[in-house]
């Protein structure tokens, strides 16, 4: 279940292309207005208040 708060979830990926492809199924499944999608680096990830989630897939062979 997506989550209908005041605030959007927010994702973020640095591949232009794997966001491209997170916003199209987004959009298929109808939900594109709850989500604030964005590409960019993880270091610049802004924290927001309160209780939240995050879910990495850190690139293998190299230290985090």
């Amino acid at each position: 279940m997506i989550s209908m708060k005041n605030n959007k979830d927010r994702y973020w990926d640095c591949l232009d292309q794997a966001m491209e492809a997170s916003r199209e199924n987004a959009q298929r499944a109808g939900v594109v207005k709850a989500l604030a999608l964005r590409t960019a680096p993880f270091h610049q990830l802004e924290p927001i208040e309160g209780p939240g989630l995050v879910v990495i897939n850190p690139p293998y062979g190299r230290r985090v």
